[in-house]
């Protein structure tokens, strides 16, 4: 017998910050009101503008945990079977501030955390027809909103047979279950959603006077 373990605990505390773009605004100025773009420029009558409101950087924390324990049996001088179980947990991915939300494919809800998330974080000029409710309003987990799994068993076994006394020749077979974590794919699912908005603002002529010029270029609230 040849006996193997090992154990492995991997701590991840990413932080991610949304890369600035677009946060004073974008005007776009094509000669809509005077016929010569630089001239509506000068007069500061834009044809849209836009404004980007970020969401606050990600602060995530998860766990990998990874535990094996292997058996390599030399049964006779031709057979060696090799005899494994390792177990996976992959900590669904929460954030430091609960800076997560979730879609709710029965009723529609997008799910955040908790109420002070939905009452400081969410972007006050989201939709308000898209509803918000709390993780425990919809039966979710209070962080993560993604149930753990906890039955990542994986069996592994192999043989290896030398059917001639010549050694020249080895037979070998194995099976195996292995699990790969998801956590990549739950980050990217998880960022933007109601925490932040992107607006734009598409002016008009009435009467001979623009919708809206410098120095408002943002009149109220536009097209989220």
């Amino acid at each position: 017998h040849r006996m193997k373990t090992g154990l492995l605990i991997r701590d991840n505390r990413p932080a991610i910050s949304e890369q600035p773009t677009s946060d004073f605004g974008t005007m776009n100025f094509n000669g809509f009101a005077t016929g010569f773009d630089y001239a509506d420029f000068l007069l500061g009558i834009p044809q849209t503008t836009g404004r980007y409101d970020r969401e606050q950087p990600s602060n995530y924390r998860w766990l990998n945990v990874g535990v094996f324990f292997q058996d390599d049996y030399q049964i006779s001088r031709k057979l060696t079977l090799n005899v494994g179980l390792r177990y996976e947990y992959f900590q669904p991915p929460v954030d430091k501030y609960n800076l997560r939300f979730a879609f709710d494919p029965s009723t529609g809800n997008l799910v955040v955390p908790n109420q002070q998330v939905l009452t400081t974080l969410v972007d006050p000029v989201f939709p308000k027809n898209i509803p918000i409710v709390t993780a425990q309003q919809a039966g979710y987990p209070p962080r993560s909103l993604v149930n753990p799994d906890y039955k990542d068993f994986g069996p592994r076994i192999g043989i290896a047979y030398r059917p001639f006394p010549n050694n020249k020749t080895v037979i070998r077979a194995g099976y195996g279950i292995f699990y790969s974590g998801l956590v990549s794919s739950l980050l990217g699912a998880f960022t933007g959603g109601p925490f932040h908005s992107n607006e734009q603002f598409t002016n008009t002529i009435s009467n001979g006077a623009p919708l809206f010029q410098f120095p408002d270029p943002f009149p109220g609230v536009g097209t989220v």
